[in-house]
């Protein structure tokens, strides 16, 4: 009967983050559903044009949700309707992102609905160095499991990756600032991990 041990390894490495997302509302609020929608629309549509002037690429801008509803600010005021579209915008310049929302705010009455979010890209050389540390944390773990029970590890039978994530930071929520200030937006540091499960043989010692 083969005797075997299945282990998870972790690997954590900090990192800076390289890519940013914000989201931005663009919403309004009028007499009638129509009324609503059409200007929410308009200011839709001087957002995206906002982002074409500042070079972000269509393919870095996603709508995220629109709505239409009723909408009373006082519960004695008559009913007005509230509509809104929402845009998730991904940069990887955050000077270019302070400045888009300073300008999103100013030139076409968006809102800061959330965010900053920062991500560390996909090719960054500290995703992989995770992994190899996740590697040889299994390998740690399984050895001194092994001596502890009086064997020895042997060969390696399974791998499988069970996991992967940005343990990023995310900055402050809905912000406000004046016409001549531009936010200054820091990414700080964010920590990858890495995990696998790594089954190895065991064997009695030699």
């Amino acid at each position: 009967m083969t005797r075997t041990i299945t282990v998870r390894g972790r690997g954590f490495v900090s990192a800076q983050p390289t890519e940013v997302f914000v989201s931005l509302e663009s919403a309004a609020v009028r007499p009638t559903a129509a009324e609503a929608f059409g200007e929410a629309t308009r200011r839709h549509a001087a957002l995206d044009a906002l982002c074409e002037e500042l070079g972000i690429d269509e393919r870095r801008r996603t709508t995220t949700g629109t709505s239409v509803f009723e909408y009373r600010e006082q519960v004695e005021d008559a009913i007005s309707w509230r509509a809104t579209y929402s845009t998730v915008v991904h940069l990887e310049d955050a000077e270019l992102a302070g400045r888009l929302l300073r300008e999103a705010v100013e030139k076409v009455e968006a809102r800061v609905a959330g965010g900053p979010w920062w991500r560390v890209g996909t090719d960054d050389p500290a995703r992989l160095e995770a992994c190899r540390l996740a590697a040889a944390d299994a390998e740690r773990r399984a050895t001194v499991y092994a001596e502890a029970l009086g064997l020895r590890r042997s060969n390696v039978l399974r791998v499988v990756e069970v996991g992967a994530s940005d343990l990023g930071r995310e900055g402050p929520g809905p912000v406000s600032f004046g016409s001549s200030e531009e936010p200054e937006l820091r990414p700080g540091t964010a920590e990858i991990s890495a995990a696998v499960d790594v089954a190895f043989e065991l064997e009695a010692p030699a």
